[in-house]
Parts: structure tokens; sequence; C-alpha cells
């Protein structure tokens, strides 16, 4: 639930045209913290529960499946979470009313979209391999697949940029 208030909640942002839609959109996107932490926490202890009890760690997906998730934790918070954080603190310092150039440039960062929708995608690799249970290289290839779409999906993001560019030169 809280990874959809993130999308949407970054898809509205690319709309919003004044500050106080900003402020309010990252208000309701920082609402979900918990419940993303929680989430993410129960996946991963579920996960790991399960792993350890049923399959044991030598198991071809539970590996792929922890090294995918270690690799993961950190793009959440050192990225996207880093990135919507300064786009608020921008918004806070600004009156009400139209939102600065600094602000838009930061709301069109391609690398937070890419990284969102990447984030997506693997948890639901993750996801994929607890239930499909796939062998060592169907799961390398599981996890390859969900960070080809997660990167294709924010594939939008970098083209709105170049275009951007474009436009403004």
């Amino acid at each position: 639930m809280s990874l959809g208030v993130y999308l949407f909640g970054l898809l509205a942002l690319r709309r919003a045209r004044q500050a106080q839609q900003v402020r309010t959109i990252c208000q309701t996107i920082f609402a979900t913290d918990a419940v993303a932490m929680g989430g993410i926490l129960l996946l991963a202890g579920a996960g790991l529960y399960m792993a350890f009890t049923t399959w044991g760690s030598a198991t071809g997906w539970v590996l792929v499946a922890i090294i995918s998730f270690a690799l993961l934790a950190p793009v959440g918070p050192l990225v996207v979470e880093r990135r919507l954080h300064h786009i608020a603190k921008l918004a806070n310092a600004l009156p009400d009313g139209p939102i600065s150039s600094q602000i838009q440039r930061c709301i069109a960062d391609p690398v937070l979209g890419a990284a969102l929708y990447l984030v997506i995608a693997w948890l639901l690799g993750v996801v994929y391999l607890m239930t499909a249970k796939p062998s060592l290289q169907g799961a390398i290839v599981a996890m390859l697949v969900a960070a080809i779409v997660g990167i294709l999906a924010g594939f939008p993001f970098w083209r709105t940029r170049r275009h951007e560019k474009a436009t403004a030169g």
C-alpha cells in the first residue's frame, strides 16, 4: 500500500504547480513511512523465517532472494526518501504560490522515478521467489527480469527529462 502511495505521490508531484500542493503531497507520502517500513520488515521476517525453517539457507532461490533484498534495502532510504525529503524541504521554505524552477528540476529528477519503479519491481521479484521457489538459475533470471522491468518502467522519467532539456535549450 505504501509503495502505491509513493508511486501516486510521485506522479502527483510531477503535476503540482503550487508550493502548498508539493507540501501536501510530500506529507501524504511521508505519512506512509511507518507502513512501508513495517511491510518491508514483515516481508523480510516472514521470508527469512520460512526460508530457514522450511527450505534452508543453501537453497538457490533463498540465496538469490536474500542477496536481492540486501541490495534493494538501501535504495529506498538513500535514493527515493532522500530526494523526496529534499523536495519537501525546498517547498517548506517557499511561501504559498508557484513552485520554483529548482523544485521542478528536483521533482523531474529521473533517478527518483526510476529508483522507485526499480524498488517496486524488485520487491515483487522477491515475492515471486518466495511464492514460486524456482531453481537457482530460475531465481537469477527472475530477478534480472524484475530489474529490467523496473528500469523499463522508469524509462518515461528519463525521456521526460531529456525532452525538457531539449525544449529549454
